[in-house]
C-alpha cells in the first residue's frame, strides 16, 4: 500500500470519527431543543429560559469549528469519497437547519422577555 494510500484512508477515518461525534452532538442539541416547550408563563420563566437558550446556543458555537473543519475538507474525487461527500452534505444540511431553529426560538424568547420588561414598566 503506498504512503499516499495510506494516508487517504487515514484522513477519511479521522474525518467520519469527526463526522460521528458532530452526528451524536447534534442529536443531542435537537433533543434539547425540542425539550423546550411553550413559552413561559411569566417574566421569570421566560428569562430562565432564554438563559437556558443562550446555554444552547454557545454550544452551538463552540461545535461550529468542528463542522467547518469537517465541511471544508477537500478529498481527492474517488469512488470511496462519492458516499462521504453526500454524509457530508447531510450534515451540512443538518447543521444549518439546528442553527436557523435556535436562532429563530432565541429571538421569540427575546421578543416575549422583551414584551414581559414592558409590561412590568407599565404597570
Amino acid at each position: 500500500m503506498s504512503k499516499q494510500t495510506e494516508l487517504h484512508r487515514l484522513v477519511m477515518k479521522l474525518q467520519l470519527e469527526q463526522m460521528a461525534e458532530i452526528k451524536s452532538w447534534m442529536t443531542m442539541a435537537e433533543d434539547r431543543l425540542s425539550r423546550v416547550g411553550e413559552a413561559g408563563q411569566d417574566r421569570d420563566q421566560v428569562a430562565a429560559q432564554l438563559a437556558e437558550h443562550e446555554v444552547l446556543l454557545r454550544d452551538l458555537e463552540g461545535q461550529q469549528s468542528t463542522v467547518s473543519s469537517i465541511s471544508n475538507f477537500i478529498l481527492v474525487d474517488n469512488e470511496d469519497t462519492s458516499e462521504l461527500e453526500d454524509q457530508l452534505t447531510g450534515l451540512g444540511e443538518r447543521w444549518v437547519t439546528l442553527c436557523r431553529m435556535c436562532e429563530e426560538r432565541y429571538c421569540s424568547l427575546q421578543q416575549l422577555g422583551n414584551m414581559w420588561n414592558q409590561l412590568e414598566v407599565e404597570r
